[in-house]
């Protein structure tokens, strides 16, 4: 028996801790962001290869929060990192 894809993604979300309902509302809203929602009662291995890409970049994004981007710019520094001088080991 072959799962769903929107059943691979709810699995998915599962072996990340989500709960069920947390992982079925994830993998709906993953399936609207990569343009899979109509075939989410579709088998897998009937898509293409490019909606198979777009499936896997849904399933690593079931497990990580949303992102929130910051809009004000971030100061870099360019300053070189602190370099350890004096009581290192000369092994």
């Amino acid at each position: 028996m072959e799962l769903t894809v929107r059943e691979n993604l709810v699995i998915y979300g599962r072996y990340f801790d989500l709960s069920r309902a947390e992982a079925g509302r994830r993998a709906d809203e993953l399936l609207d962001f990569v343009q899979l929602l109509d075939r989410a009662s579709s088998q897998v291995e009937p898509l293409s290869g490019g909606m198979k890409r777009r499936l896997t970049i849904a399933a690593r994004s079931s497990m990580s929060p949303p992102c929130s981007c910051s809009t004000s710019p971030r100061r870099v520094s360019t300053r070189r990192p602190a370099t350890c001088s004096g009581t290192g080991s000369t092994a």
